[in-house]
């Protein structure tokens, strides 16, 4: 006559049983843990793409090369002639 015991299917009948069981939870274990890494060194490789161009596009011109009055002056003079207020 079958038992209490033999009509439930989810008992662990057998030493292999416990094992395969000890197994999957191990594998569920190392993906959880995987997965959490995985998550931080995408967090921290966001936050240092950040980082690195709130620094670069953060200065004046957004980058641009800043402007050279020397220069412009050079060109004005070039096009226009010298000012008088310089040639005094």
């Amino acid at each position: 006559m079958p038992t209490a015991i033999d009509q439930h299917p989810c008992r662990i009948q057998t030493a292999a049983d416990m094992r395969y069981l000890h197994d999957l939870n191990v594998q569920i274990s190392q993906k959880r843990r995987s997965v959490s890494v995985s998550r931080q060194r995408e967090r921290d490789l966001c936050n240092q793409h950040f980082d690195t161009f709130e620094t670069f596009w953060g200065r004046p011109g957004h980058g641009a090369p800043v402007a050279d009055k020397i220069n412009k002056l050079k060109l004005d003079n070039l096009l226009y002639g010298v000012p008088e207020t310089a040639a005094n």
